[in-house]
């Protein structure tokens, strides 16, 4: 027959194999939702970083800075660099009144 202590020990480094296991199977997962993460977290600072520039120098001024180009992707310009809902909107936050947009 086992002694308690053996067992108690066998017990234990069986629970953290176990452990260690189940951490390698979810590696790929947690790799994945880190880097979802990181994505939305990079897309939510480019758009409030825009909307303190609209709100900082106005609407004009930030128009004025914004590249003009043909109308090949003109929807992806207006996203990077117009004044899309979503900056307009956070720009009223920051500094209201300064996008000249009244809600109503």
């Amino acid at each position: 027959m086992q002694k308690i202590g053996y067992m108690t020990r066998l017990s234990r480094v069986l629970q953290q194999r176990a452990g260690e296991n189940r951490r390698k199977e979810h590696r790929g997962l947690r790799i994945a939702g880190g880097a979802a993460v990181a994505l939305c977290g990079a897309v939510a600072c480019f758009f409030l970083l825009k909307a303190a520039t609209l709100a900082y120098f106005g609407t004009a001024r930030f128009e004025a800075m914004s590249v003009a180009t043909g109308d090949r992707n003109a929807g992806v310009q207006f996203w990077l660099t117009g004044i899309d809902p979503v900056t307009r909107v956070l720009a009223e936050t920051l500094s209201p009144g300064v996008t000249g947009h009244r809600g109503g």
